[in-house]
């Protein structure tokens, strides 16, 4: 069952000193700027938000802001911050930021670079460079001990316990009476998801699969709270990359997990665990009657276009894919997403779960999980329900569905490196030979073709079809085809995309699927 059709079921069921950020606020409010060396520019979009005393009050006041910029960027609040109290001129040490110090977190990657998080009176308990990352540990007075990794937030005791019980209590819910008994966990070092699983007692076997061993001493240590199931019997603990340790046991496991999580850092950051071959892999590890894979994504308020991507990615390799999401403060929006897969458990079967809630209720003492929150998770605001879905279909004036305005299609493949794959890709020719054969076995009704051969390389085809358009553009030096495949209506281009897939065999792909209204 595809996202799209399942629209309509979710429908059914669901201090103001020199140089702070007060002071920022205030000359907001004036359309000017602070004064000092290096100040932060407040107009136009400005400083949009600043956790003042009227909102939080007393410590969470002077402990946490939330602020944008416009053009300034991570430079500019450096700048600004170093021009108030507390920011050292270089990089922080063990002990940290001195009193009234700062930590500040600007987004990157899929997020824009002028938003970002940051935290007032942080102090650097622990800092370390092992072989994979730099690891630190700062205390706040409001958002608890923090692990952050390469500058990003991992965890705080704050709001940890969003991010483990959901990623874990979800998909538990839906294991059957019986209960998951063998799980594997990707990522993960720092044990708070190892430590939720093993909340369940039919859980036999816990296998984790940590790159960095220096995480999991640094959690263990510092956050004993989170880490201390990890020494449990039932838990092996695998120092390996995640991916090569999937890929080496796909013979071995096969079959043998009823859930698999993937705690990574985000999307685009631990690059091998977010391709298909990877989550093709996963999949032979399910069991192949109650299998689930959930794994983290990202803010699907700020970062939809990875939610849009993975969604077409996994859409692709189970017959179930949902995304549900979580308020998670630390991170960046707040608005986080995790993403559902399972060949045979549908997870909008809000029947079958509820039948397993009454056999089996959530473990108690939980801080964010509950029956309730569950059926929300996957309630999705409206913006991000329709990138994923697309509009649902109206009634007829003739009383037949009415067609949706259609669904695009983009990808990318990159060849191997032989004779066979660089001659396709030079020629105008011969990829519209490819592209007249992909549109014949999927049906396809072709009305017009063009081509254009490049000089001194590559080529552009593009069929004009009773559905809509078909277009490849390739780049020979880079072993890059690239396509664009829009369908009207209820026409699915994925077989196309699939076909066209099986004839081209690339070494690596990116698919994103967008649904237009």
């Amino acid at each position: 069952m595809t996202l799209a059709t399942r629209g309509a079921r979710r429908a059914a069921a669901s201090d103001g000193g020199e140089g702070t950020p007060a002071r920022a606020e205030a000359a907001a409010r004036r359309g000017g700027r602070p004064q000092g060396d290096g100040g932060v520019r407040v107009g136009g979009f400005g400083l949009v938000a600043v956790a003042a005393a009227s909102c939080l009050g007393g410590l969470a006041a002077s402990a946490m802001a939330f602020w944008a910029l416009e053009g300034e960027g991570a430079a500019g609040v450096r700048r600004w911050l170093r021009g108030g109290r507390g920011w050292p001129a270089g990089p922080a040490g063990a002990g940290g930021l001195e009193e009234g110090g700062w930590y500040s977190r600007v987004s990157g990657g899929y997020v824009p670079s002028s938003v970002g998080l940051t935290f007032r009176d942080a102090r650097t308990v622990h800092a370390e460079r092992s072989e994979f990352q730099n690891i630190e540990i700062k205390d706040h007075p409001f958002m608890g001990r923090i692990l952050t990794i390469d500058g990003d937030i991992m965890l705080t005791a704050k709001d940890e316990a969003n991010y483990h019980e959901m990623i874990v209590h979800v998909p538990m819910a839906y294991q059957g009476i019986e209960g998951a008994e063998n799980v594997l966990v990707i990522g993960g070092g720092d044990g708070g998801t190892v430590r939720e699983v093993l909340k369940y007692e039919t859980v036999r076997n816990v296998t984790l699969v940590e790159i960095d061993a220096k995480v999991i001493e640094v959690c263990r240590l510092h956050f004993p709270q989170v880490a201390h199931r990890l020494g449990d019997p039932r838990v092996s603990v695998q120092i390996a990359d995640g991916a090569r340790w999937v890929a080496e046991r796909q013979a071995e496991l096969k079959g043998f997990y009823d859930l698999v999580i993937v705690d990574s850092t985000d999307a685009g950051r631990a690059v091998s665990l977010f391709t298909e071959a990877f989550y093709r892999q996963l999949k032979a590890l399910l069991d192949e009657e109650q299998g689930v894979l959930v794994f983290n994504l990202e803010s699907p308020s700020w970062a939809l276009p990875v939610v849009q991507a993975s969604t077409g990615m996994l859409g692709g390799l189970f017959e179930n894919v949902e995304i549900f999401q979580a308020w998670i403060p630390s991170f960046g929006s707040g608005h986080y997403a995790f993403l559902f897969a399972s060949d045979q458990v549908d997870p909008l079967d809000y029947d079958e779960y509820l039948h397993l809630a009454r056999g089996r209720p959530p473990p108690p003492d939980l801080r964010y999980y509950s029956e309730d929150v569950h059926r929300a998770a996957f309630a999705l605001p409206q913006e991000v329900d329709l990138a994923l879905r697309g509009p649902p279909a109206a009634a007829a004036d003739d009383g037949e569905a009415a067609m949706d305005a259609g669904t695009m299609l983009v990808g990318k493949f990159q060849l191997a490196a032989t004779g066979a794959a660089r001659a396709l890709l030079a020629s105008a020719d011969k990829v519209t030979a490819l592209l007249l054969e992909v549109a014949r076995e999927a049906g396809f009704e072709v009305m017009a073709q063009v081509s254009h051969q490049f000089r001194p390389w590559g080529a552009t085809a593009v069929l004009v079809l009773g559905e809509s358009h078909f277009s490849v553009h390739t780049w020979p030096e880079k072993r890059l085809l690239s396509v664009d495949l829009y369908t009207c209506g209820s026409v699915d281009p994925y077989n196309a995309y699939q076909i066209l897939r099986g004839k081209v065999q690339p070494e690596t792909e990116g698919r994103l699927r967008v649904f237009r209204v």
